[in-house]
Parts: structure tokens; C-alpha cells; sequence
């Protein structure tokens, strides 16, 4: 099992820093937000959530 991310900013920062046209998050379904960031959207299911980060395109 993989260790949570000591640093979420950092991370969500580098994963926005590549420019994609979005970034997908899979959290625990009643997990808070990582590093407090709201999501563009959100997919849920019974166990897990799909936070959907769709940064602008200039």
C-alpha cells in the first residue's frame, strides 16, 4: 500500500505545472479535498471519489 503524499500542495502543483488538460484524483469517498483544492468536478462511487481538476487554457 502506497504512503499518503507528505507535501499534497507540492503535488498538486507539479501535476498542474505539466499543463494537462486535467488532472484526476481518486480519494476515499468521504475523504477530504487534497491540499483543500475544489475540484471542477467530482465522480463518486460506493468507495471512492474521482476528483476532476480542469485547469483554464489560455
Amino acid at each position: 500500500m502506497e504512503q499518503p503524499c507528505a507535501d499534497e500542495e507540492t503535488l498538486v502543483e507539479a501535476a498542474l505545472a505539466v499543463r494537462p488538460r486535467k488532472v484526476v484524483i481518486k480519494r476515499p469517498v468521504k475523504g477530504p479535498l487534497l491540499a483543500g483544492v475544489k475540484p471542477s468536478y467530482q465522480l463518486a462511487g460506493k468507495a471512492v471519489r474521482y476528483d476532476v481538476l480542469v485547469p483554464p487554457r489560455p
